[in-house]
């Protein structure tokens, strides 16, 4: 049988990191309103017209922990991604 995902989680298993699921993704939600407020597009990776970064760097320090946070939850296989091309 094919799976989607390579990993699998008990019963138990998934019951013990819902704690942590949650609080990582109020975090997640929390960080993306404040990209909005700051006029990041995550999707595009870009600031949206009319607004200026206030950083030196590629992206706001808002983004970086965006990525980090789905990053882990990615490697840890709680959610898969599929990248697609940007048009």
């Amino acid at each position: 049988m094919i799976y989607q995902y390579q990993k699998h989680f008990t019963l138990d298993e998934a019951r013990s990191y819902l704690p942590r699921l949650k609080y990582q993704m109020t975090e997640i939600t929390k960080i993306k309103n404040q990209l909005d407020i700051i006029g990041f597009n995550i999707y595009t990776r870009k600031y949206r017209m009319g607004y200026n970064p206030d950083t030196l760097t590629e992206f706001p320090n808002e983004y970086v922990q965006f990525s980090e946070l789905i990053q882990a939850l990615v490697d840890e296989g709680f959610i898969k991604l599929t990248l697609t091309p940007q048009s």
